[in-house]
């Protein structure tokens, strides 16, 4: 009898050490799984010095992203004539890390719009004074950072890893409407309705959100000023491919067609853009349906196509002139231009993916901000490859999310055996000890 009290209250106390310790294999999931929220938000206080917001920044050619996290129970506020920056369908709270993540985005060329809000609100609030950042003009724009504001130096932190940090971080929250497609009816591509037709409210649910179950190895396609094409493992991810193809295209071609196009006014626009006044289609060449083939009469067949009688002899001059001043006015040249790089960029995915034997591909990246983009590229990825594209709703910012956490720690997502485990790796870069932090998510319910 004594023995057994001995051993029960010698099992508890273990039980109890373990459970300080992370280690608990007498908890229930619910008691891991705030072990292990717990151990995750000290790993991120350990960034900073003491309790205070951070920051990180993703400095890219056409834009400039940064993250702030506010741990709890920091009052912390956005100064009101900086709102119009601040991105509030990103923003995020969760108990997983015991704070809040706002995410802000400024045009490169409204640098000094960016120096002011540094400045106004004081940042860095950390003793260190280092700037966390990644980006392809990180260096460039770090140096004049640094000389306009409290910021002593810098980290620049590599935009692969820093991507690959913050869509594992992410996916480890396992945040509600992280992943998601954009689902088009065939019909509504072919025949080229006004593009904010596929968000109008009786075609709300064709963005389907779900709760992704990754396959590895996977792909992710990186779009911004051009595009990378990483294949992504449980342990590291490996390069596929670059390509000058992006928005940096994009932006460029615009500015030359119409030398005052902003990022901004041009969000504005493409909504009432019609390519198809642009584009030349399979009904335009044939008259009607190609039967032979079974191609559709609305479906594309030449970007910029009807442009190539433009300027035919048989117009006068007069005419011409006019038609020339309405192509300067006309943003559905814009919008055929972001719908050929899209789709040739959905297009180059596929084949890809479909080498590479990949099941899930993810898209990320600024670019993907355009409706009609992202639409296009979804068709042209589903007709190529066969399988759906997968967008991530924090996308654009995933590299400024990394660069918080620098390279001192990654998260991986194993779904083996119905148990998500969030790993500790080793870097390639720090060779870091490998610390394991383990936690079930969805056993309970798959097990009732």
């Amino acid at each position: 009898m004594i023995r057994n009290i001995i051993l029960n209250a010698f099992c508890f106390l273990r039980s109890l050490l373990y459970t300080q310790l992370k280690y608990t294999p007498y908890q229930s999931a619910q008691t891991h799984l705030k072990a292990a929220q717990r151990q995750l938000y000290n790993r991120l206080t350990k960034l900073q010095l003491e309790q205070c917001p951070l920051i990180a920044f993703d400095f890219g050619t056409i834009l400039i992203k940064l993250v702030i996290f506010i741990p709890q129970n920091i009052t912390f506020s956005i100064n009101k004539q900086f709102t119009k920056f601040v991105q509030n369908n990103l923003g995020y709270q969760s108990s997983s890390i015991q704070g809040s993540f706002i995410f802000l985005q400024f045009a490169s060329k409204d640098f000094d719009n960016f120096l002011h809000f540094l400045n106004f609100h004081n940042f860095p609030l950390q003793n260190d004074k280092v700037m966390r950042c990644t980006g392809e003009q990180a260096v460039y724009f770090a140096q004049k950072v640094i000389l306009k504001t409290k910021f002593e130096q810098f980290q620049n932190y590599s935009i692969h890893d820093c991507l690959r940090n913050g869509l594992k971080f992410n996916c480890s929250l396992k945040l509600s409407e992280q992943f998601y497609h954009s689902i088009l009816p065939d019909q509504a591509i072919l025949e080229n309705q006004r593009q904010t037709q596929w968000i109008s409210a009786q075609n709300q649910d064709q963005r389907v959100s779900f709760l992704q179950q990754i396959t590895f190895p996977a792909l992710c396609v990186d779009i911004g000023s051009q595009f990378t094409v990483y294949k992504l493992s449980l342990e590291s991810y490996e390069i596929i491919a670059q390509y000058p193809l992006g928005g940096g295209a994009f932006l460029g071609i615009s500015q030359l067609l119409y030398p005052n196009t902003t990022y901004e006014n041009f969000q504005e626009q493409i909504s009432q853009a019609i390519p198809n006044n642009v584009d030349l289609t399979v009904g335009d060449i044939y008259g009607g349906n190609y039967v032979s083939t079974n191609l559709n009469s609305n479906l594309l067949a030449a970007c910029f196509g009807k442009q190539i009688d433009t300027f035919s002899t048989e117009n006068n001059s007069d005419s011409q002139d006019q038609l020339i001043q309405e192509i300067k006015c006309s943003v559905d040249y814009q919008a055929s231009l972001l719908r050929m790089i899209s789709i040739n960029i959905g297009h180059i995915s596929a084949k890809h993916a479909v080498i590479e034997a990949c099941k899930s591909t993810f898209f990320v990246g600024g670019f993907l901000d355009q409706k009609l983009a992202m639409q296009n590229l979804a068709w042209a990825f589903n007709v190529y490859s066969g399988n759906n594209a997968i967008f991530v709703q924090h996308g654009a910012v995933l590299c400024c999310l990394g660069a918080l956490f620098g390279n001192q720690q990654e998260y991986v997502i194993d779904d083996s055996d119905d148990v998500v485990k969030m790993v500790n790796i080793i870097s390639q870069q720090t060779e870091m000890k490998v610390e394991i932090i383990n936690y079930e998510l969805e056993s309970l319910q798959e097990s009732d």
